[in-house]
């Protein structure tokens, strides 16, 4: 049943590969290139991403991959890393956001290689890439498409909404997962003490070495306190601006109006960002690049990697309606900007300290995923019924609909569906596909079920009440299913187990 996630799963790999292979490239030693590949394994998205469905690890890992390679000296590798980016923009849009990087690293490679990179991005584009854009030209007559709820939240370049994305989504980034004040407490002792212990220990060296060492070595453990303290400053800014991330601020959805709800302590794949170690650590190393750029003691390779994460911030908020799961979309520059990370790590102490403390979280993250708790009344999870699955998850409403579907259905009833495209009508053909599930198109409900042969139609009222209250009005029965489908039912049902394809 875990197939699905199969190509995600893969895709990580591919990042954490890519990371290290970066990472080397840029001149860090082994240990210190592993342990940024590590450290992005932990962070919450990443993690909760690579066991699911959806693509944005796969687009990331053609973004990680097009990194490695335009840092390489070949004119092949060059090549294939524009080709890779090309490929980033195929798989997802939000890919195209991280071309400009991308691009401009390739710049700084020389002329030679970004011709070569040009070459094989151009070759990516026209024999893999476009081809997803052709088809929406064809079927809808826009390049990006049209109809779809994605299309809903793209947007144009606005005030004040594209400013007030920007202030929401740096907030999301503030991520504490599922720590608790007592777990993040405990850590700031430990934080302490682990401070002094490196003071004193290292009395040989220099007094400024030392104290420096204690900083970098208590950091990860303090990481969930500059969280809230960034969280709370940038709070306080966005009120400031007119832009309120707590209360009501006009610019929200009702639900989402207190943004706490959503974000900050979380462990859901949909609204986690990096957890706390994570994002203090991406920001702490593409800050610490610039500085060292600034001081010559970087080159500009870093520079452009440290520039992922606040160029892609503001495309996304210039050309997005907000909405809460936009925050995902970050795992694109965060796998660019990681190489980074091997900076952090220069003494063993320091590793010891972000393995205690990133690998705490994640264990918590992964055993608190919201729609895959480990640990339920209803026992292990690979003992759920489908119904016991989706009352465990976020989406328990659902659990409801499916109960009341296996009640009031025949066991192995032919079955009509008009549902949107994001509704989970695989939940119709049941466990062991015991129903056989006809698609039918909203326009004339009544007629297409008949044609089918069909006694039982269920419809999804987020997209079409109106086929419900056609088939109403045709005499058939409505039945609520939870609050999430109705059932309707023909005036007599005959209970038949084969229909019309």
């Amino acid at each position: 049943g875990a197939v699905y996630a199969v190509p995600q799963f893969l895709a990580q790999l591919a990042v954490l590969v890519a990371v290290y292979g970066s990472a080397r490239r840029l001149g860090f030693e082994v240990r210190a290139a592993a342990c940024a590949s590590f450290l992005l394994a932990t962070c919450s998205v990443v993690a909760l991403e690579s066991i699911t469905a959806q693509n944005d690890l796969v687009t990331a890992s053609f973004a990680a991959v097009a990194v490695c390679l335009l840092l390489g000296d070949s004119p092949v590798e060059a090549a294939f890393g524009g080709a890779a980016a090309s490929f980033a923009l195929g798989t997802k849009l939000t890919g195209g956001l991280i071309l400009p990087v991308i691009a401009v690293l390739a710049c700084v490679r020389g002329r030679r290689l970004f011709g070569w990179a040009a070459a094989g991005g151009a070759a990516g584009l026209v024999t893999v890439a476009m081809w997803g854009y052709v088809l929406n030209a064809i079927h809808t007559g826009h390049l990006l498409g049209t109809g779809t709820e994605g299309v809903q939240d793209r947007g144009s370049p606005s005030y004040p909404r594209s400013v007030a994305n920007g202030f929401y989504l740096l907030y999301g980034l503030m991520d504490l997962s599922v720590l608790s004040n007592g777990t993040i407490h405990w850590l700031e002792l430990a934080g302490f003490v682990a401070a002094v212990a490196v003071v004193g220990v290292r009395r040989r060296e220099p007094l400024r070495q030392r104290l420096g060492e204690a900083v970098e070595t208590a950091l990860p453990f303090f990481a969930p306190l500059v969280v809230i303290g960034g969280a709370l400053l940038w709070a306080t800014i966005a009120r400031g601006w007119g832009f309120p991330i707590r209360g009501e601020s006009g610019l929200l959805p009702p639900l989402e109006e207190n943004l706490n709800m959503t974000y900050t302590k979380i462990a859901n794949e949909d609204y986690s960002a990096f957890g706390p170690v994570g994002i203090v650590a991406l920001l702490g190393a593409a800050g610490w690049a610039v500085v060292l750029a600034v001081r010559q003691r970087a080159d500009r390779r870093q520079v452009v990697l440290a520039s992922a994460l606040p160029v892609f911030l503001v495309l996304i908020s210039a050309e997005s309606v907000w909405v809460p799961f936009l925050i995902r979309f970050f795992l694109i520059p965060a796998v660019v900007t990681a190489p980074l990370l091997a900076r952090l790590f220069r003494s063993r102490g320091v590793t010891a300290a972000y393995v205690v403390v990133a690998g705490l979280a994640i264990v918590l993250t992964l055993t608190h995923d919201q729609p895959k708790q480990l640990s339920t009344d209803h026992g292990r999870p690979w003992s759920y019924s489908q119904v016991e699955a989706m009352n465990a998850n976020s989406d328990g409403y659902v659990g409801d609909a499916l109960a009341a579907f296996q009640q009031l259905t025949p066991p192995h009833a032919c079955v009509g569906a008009i549902v949107g495209p994001n509704e989970p009508s695989y939940l119709l053909y049941g466990s062991n596909f015991q129903h056989k599930v006809i698609y039918l198109p909203p326009g004339d409900p009544v007629t297409s079920a008949y044609a089918h042969d069909l006694d039982y139609v269920v419809v999804g009222t987020w997209v079409d009440q109106a086929s419900a209250d056609t088939l109403s009005s045709a005499g058939w029965t409505i039945q609520k299913l939870g609050d999430f489908w109705l059932l309707a039912v023909a005036p007599h049902p005959r209970n038949a187990t084969s229909c019309r394809l």
